[in-house]
């Protein structure tokens, strides 16, 4: 892949709200996004940066922090900005390149009605689904199926592998086409376990030949059937071979050894419908499958 496309194929995924009816054609926001340079995201919150030279920005559409300089000529401007879409809960363009952002503009009438597509609620329609799973030995065989959608492994059976091996970006749309799978082809119902950094630092994870840091992480978390009775797991093949609690999930999230200023916050149970922590849907799985597609050829420590 050349760089011009991973950079591409890099905006497109970042911008992963988009959603449509069964009725419009997904080409009506890729169309879209290729003609744009520019990353529609709603700010979360901004910190200063260690070293006080930028301000370390996270907006819900990534779980990357990207840092805006405060050498830039448009630093003031652009901070008020971010200001108001944090305020105002409303999307702005950023430019940037990997987690640096270079410039900032307010959003067009298009981007604004492509966001409130976005967050339109969804409407569950499915009441058949089980709640708990039978016992640890189906949650075992659930997980390998999952495993096995893996991009890199070359066995995905599905209709979009899964890009388990890319841990940098795209928790959102793993999460949320495991969802799909657990609710589908199982019949069992999920719920969406988010987790945050503490404000005064960040998620810090080692990938094995990298660290990788984020300010959340997102992930299925399920009910089965134990000999101790129902508990919950948490199911995450890029980071476990096997489902874990979600306290094993917090701390691995935690490692110190990647940073000194690694720090685990919180977490919030949400709806399985949520494809992001600002409450963002992808009833059918367009963004979905278009992020997942965009990593599958990527490897984390490359």
């Amino acid at each position: 892949m050349t760089r011009t496309r991973t950079f591409l194929l890099g905006i497109v995924a970042a911008m992963m709200f988009a959603s449509c009816s069964q009725q419009e054609e997904p080409l009506v926001y890729l169309d879209f996004l290729n003609d744009a340079d520019y990353r529609l995201m709603q700010v979360a919150y901004y910190t200063e940066t260690k070293d006080g030279e930028a301000i370390a920005v996270r907006f819900y559409e990534s779980p990357r922090i990207f840092e805006v300089n405060k050498e830039l000529s448009s630093f003031t401007d652009m901070r008020q900005k971010l200001d108001r879409s944090r305020d105002s809960k409303t999307p702005l363009r950023i430019y940037a390149s990997d987690n640096l952002v270079s410039a900032i503009d307010d959003a067009g009438e298009q981007d604004l009605e492509i966001f409130a597509e976005w967050h339109e609620p969804v409407i569950e329609t499915r009441s058949t689904l089980d709640s708990v799973i039978g016992s640890m030995a189906e949650l075992d065989s659930i997980f390998r199926y999952l495993e096995m959608q893996n991009c890199a492994k070359g066995t995905a059976t599905i209709d979009q592998c899964i890009s388990f091996q890319y841990v940098i970006d795209g928790c959102y749309a793993r999460a949320h086409k495991m969802k799909q799978i657990l609710e589908e082809e199982y019949g069992y119902a999920l719920e969406k376990c988010f987790s945050f950094e503490d404000p005064s630092g960040f998620l810090a994870v080692d990938a094995g030949d990298c660290c990788v840091y984020w300010w959340y992480h997102v992930a299925p978390i399920v009910k089965v059937n134990t000999p101790k009775g129902v508990k919950q797991a948490l199911l995450d093949p890029s980071m476990f071979e096997r489902p874990v609690t979600k306290e094993k999930w917090f701390k691995y999230m935690e490692n110190t050894y990647c940073s000194p200023d690694a720090d685990w916050g919180y977490y919030q149970i949400r709806p399985a419908s949520w494809y992001g922590p600002g409450g963002s849907t992808d009833p059918y799985y367009t963004s979905t499958n278009w992020v997942l597609d965009a990593y599958s050829d990527l490897e984390t420590c490359d």
